[in-house]
């Protein structure tokens, strides 16, 4: 199943859904490759595992789908692990991956534009605020000069995948993002 789908690890839970372990490809890859007899004179005897109990590694280092992510990739260094099981209470609801987190922070300029104006669409009223996005970089240009807003705007911006920054500046300020492509 996990080659089938592209998984590198996967959550083990018991009858009461709680996590108790995981399954990662080198859990399964430790139990099915000899040793080479000329670098190891006497290989140790690994039986033959015959469930998912007897090849998982017990000892799990579990994320919360609230955790920051600097946090989380922090953590996930300290404890030399690729991907961590998601936990809301006790019930696992995800896995996260270094991969997972690559993909957030490598998006492409203009989706991260599109996701930007929608979320800005729902706040303040079309045309309020223009955006451009320059390698996760947004600057959003305020039509209205209503100062009121941009703090909000602000946030909101920055709580988009990709975002690594976000400022506000008034359509009367020059604007300083390099080959800027604007979009209302």
């Amino acid at each position: 199943m996990m080659a089938s789908r592209g998984y590198t690890v996967l959550p083990v839970v018991d009858g009461n859904l709680e996590l108790v372990g995981v399954v990662s490809e080198g859990d399964l890859l430790l139990h099915r490759i000899p040793s080479h007899p000329t670098t190891d004179p006497e290989p140790a005897r690994v039986p033959a595992a015959t469930t998912v109990g007897d090849v998982m590694t017990r000892e799990v280092v579990a994320t919360e789908p609230r955790e920051d992510v600097r946090t989380l990739v922090r953590r996930m260094r300290a404890s030399r692990v690729r991907s961590m099981p998601v936990r809301d209470r006790d019930l696992v609801v995800g896995v996260v991956t270094l991969h997972d987190l690559i993909e957030l922070v490598a998006r492409a300029d203009d989706r991260i534009v599109a996701d930007l104006r929608q979320r800005l669409h729902v706040y303040c009223r079309p045309g309020h605020f223009e955006v451009e996005v320059h390698d996760g970089q947004a600057v959003l240009l305020d039509n209205f000069g209503d100062r009121a807003q941009w703090h909000t705007a602000r946030v909101l911006a920055e709580q988009v995948a990709g975002v690594q920054s976000a400022r506000v500046i008034s359509a009367d300020e020059p604007r300083e993002v390099p080959e800027a492509r604007w979009w209302t």
